[in-house]
């Protein structure tokens, strides 16, 4: 495939949700607020239901019907867009702790809010710009090839990735409810019960890479891609040590914004996602070409937990060393 080729399809898969924007936003938003109500078994079935409606419009619309890769990003907003409407309604019907009121701003209270909350934003601005990034130097260095078997390895990590970021995100409340009510013990629990079955996932998932690269690779991929099936195994291989340092990078985020700590976990975030990824893919592919963009996420995992690590020690001992 071209370059042009694959602009092309690029510029019309984004260009659908870019217009769809007002209609999916609320959605990751409603899904926040239903578990922050406590409704958490409902946001995850309500979640599992708009995925199997994605499915079943992806089989009807591409494969049924054949139609372009446009039709591909409208069966996610069309599926997104029923959930939303979903998850309106609890909040609607007031069965919910939150629900729609007249507004009152304080804006001292909406730019705290804003400023706490800022690593989790800047952490989804950058991961957008670093993917542009990254994709620049995948074509300059590995063309279409290079894309495609670093897509490989995105497809595996989304399989992953959810599962660390529902479990990490969901003890943000639980930390930030006990420390609003001075219950240290109970948040140094909760943070060590996340980092056992991060950890266990991460090492799970590492394992099962290193033993069936073969056949991950395979389900993303035709026989007959032989160059992408090999540059995508090499990619698999050299990224998936990343799985055993990532997880603590994300919970130590959550952790410090659950504390009010926004300045400790911006860092961690602009370092994690945006200073070492542009640091390490410049420097490597300079000296291995596009292999560097490959084992960039391992490198810089191990230089992120030991940041993340420093900043963590030191925010347990000024909150919690005196009491």
């Amino acid at each position: 495939m071209k370059d042009k080729e694959l602009a092309t399809l690029s510029y019309k898969f984004a260009y659908v949700f870019i217009l769809a924007l007002p209609f999916i936003a609320p959605f990751f938003a409603l899904d926040n607020y239903l578990r922050l109500c406590g409704k958490t078994n409902m946001s995850m079935w309500i979640n599992v239901y708009v995925s199997i409606l994605n499915i079943i419009l992806d089989a009807i619309l591409i494969g049924y019907f054949k139609l372009g890769i446009e039709y591909a990003a409208l069966c996610s907003v069309l599926s997104m867009a029923i959930g939303t409407l979903i998850f309106l309604y609890p909040f609607i019907m007031k069965n919910v702790t939150l629900r729609f009121t007249k507004p009152k701003v304080d804006i001292k209270e909406i730019l705290y809010i804003i400023y706490n909350g800022s690593s989790e934003f800047l952490s989804n601005i950058s991961n957008s710009i670093m993917a542009i990034i990254t994709n620049g130097f995948l074509l300059y260095y590995g063309g279409p090839v290079g894309v495609a078997a670093f897509s490989i390895v995105m497809y595996i990590d989304a399989l992953i990735s959810p599962i660390l970021f529902g479990m990490i995100g969901s003890i943000q409340p639980v930390i930030s409810y006990n420390y609003g009510a001075k219950e240290y013990k109970r948040i140094t629990e909760f943070f060590k019960i996340t980092c056992i079955v991060g950890f266990t996932i991460s090492i799970v998932t590492m394992i099962i890479i290193f033993m069936l690269p073969d056949f991950l690779v395979g389900l993303f991929s035709s026989k007959s891609d032989v160059d992408i099936i090999y540059m995508g195994k090499i990619a698999l291989l050299l990224s998936a040590p990343s799985y055993l340092f990532n997880w603590f990078t994300m919970s130590v985020g959550s952790f410090l914004t659950g504390l009010e700590k926004a300045s400790e976990s911006i860092v961690v975030m602009l370092v994690e996602s945006v200073i070492l990824p542009l640091i390490l893919i410049i420097t490597l592919t300079k000296v291995i070409g596009v292999y560097g963009i490959f084992v960039a996420p391992s490198i810089g995992g191990i230089i992120s937990v030991t940041i993340a690590f420093i900043l963590w020690r030191k925010s347990i001992k000024e909150e919690f060393e005196n009491i």
